[in-house]
């Protein structure tokens, strides 16, 4: 076959090629396991290159709470927990908010309220009368306030106004969206009444 479209010269070089069954599948093997060997080199460079990125990653998360908590003092701890105690060093609280604090302490009602009530309930309850020492406890009782509803609102509102519906006034949607009240679906249907088709 090769004689009659190549003609004698190319038949020769061809039969000088050893086409059997076994140097086939030999060379079949020996590409699929340079392949394989590329790919594992490949593969322990990546998995090198993500263990370095992963550790870089958790190394920087452990220096990330500190940035949420900061180190809680003792004495503050004690302005929170025991503001009425004798053991409470006053040189720690601000210049500006000892005076507030000492009408604090030495408030009788006051000090009822903090044995009966709890922490946030009893600092609650100071903000109006003790509003400078309240807002520093305030600040330590909540270390930090949580965007969960910022980004559950900057979500709603992508999946509600996009490119298909970007005339659209989203605000009743939005305030649908992000309600936690259930609608009373029974009650809004029974004021309206249907008209019959005539």
């Amino acid at each position: 076959m090769v004689k009659r479209v190549l003609g004698d010269a190319s038949e020769r070089k061809i039969q000088q090629i050893p086409l059997s069954n076994d140097t086939v599948k030999w060379r079949i093997n020996e590409m699929s396991d340079d392949l394989f060997l590329t790919r594992m080199k490949k593969i322990v460079c990546l998995t090198h290159y993500l263990k370095t990125k992963i550790t870089q990653y958790l190394r920087s998360l452990e220096s990330e709470p500190n940035m949420y908590f900061p180190a809680f003092e003792e004495e503050e701890g004690k302005l929170v927990r025991t503001p009425f105690s004798g053991t409470l060093d006053i040189t720690t609280i601000p210049s500006d908010v000892q005076d507030d604090f000492l009408d604090l302490k030495y408030n009788s009602a006051a000090k009822d309220l903090h044995e009966d009530k709890s922490l946030n309930v009893f600092w609650c309850s100071m903000h109006h009368s003790h509003p400078k020492v309240s807002e520093i406890v305030l600040r330590l009782l909540l270390p930090f306030s949580t965007t969960d509803l910022c980004e559950s609102g900057f979500s709603t509102r992508l999946q509600i106004k996009n490119k298909n519906r970007n005339r659209l006034d989203v605000d009743p949607n939005m305030r649908y969206a992000l309600s936690v009240t259930q609608p009373r679906i029974h009650q809004l249907t029974e004021k309206k009444h249907y008209q019959p088709s005539y």
